[in-house]
């Protein structure tokens, strides 16, 4: 399992003229996107419980369509025969991407994390 959030970028400022004795204020440059951070929070494991702490949340493979999960109603996840079973939704792909609505949390086995939690297929768990 990997946690995903997205750090905010911080705004570079141009240098200052070299010529210039006094201390000049400059206009800040936009911000570019900044990469997400990924944490690993488990592996191994046969099946974990996910709960929208928050609101809603979606689940989604990159090959399948997008499933809603209900607030504060745990489902089940776990491997079986090529796909990811989410409750009894049956979603193929090797990468199960679980989003909050908004800026809501999910709980993962009872501890709550922001961001989206991407869960990742590897043999065995």
């Amino acid at each position: 399992m990997v946690l995903s959030a997205t750090a905010p970028a911080m705004a570079r400022h141009a240098p200052a003229s070299a010529k210039s004795a006094k201390a000049s204020v400059t206009a800040a440059q936009p911000a570019k996107q900044a990469p997400d951070l990924r944490v690993g929070l488990a592996s191994g494991r046969a099946s974990l419980t996910i709960t929208p702490a928050e609101g809603k949340a979606t689940a989604q493979t990159e090959s399948s369509k997008t499933i809603a999960l209900a607030a504060n109603t745990a489902a089940a996840i776990r491997w079986q025969a090529g796909a990811f079973l989410v409750g009894r939704e049956k979603l193929r792909g090797d990468v199960l991407t679980i989003r909050p609505s908004g800026a809501g949390e999910l709980a993962l086995d009872g501890r709550r994390y922001r961001g989206a939690l991407e869960l990742r297929h590897k043999s065995g768990g």
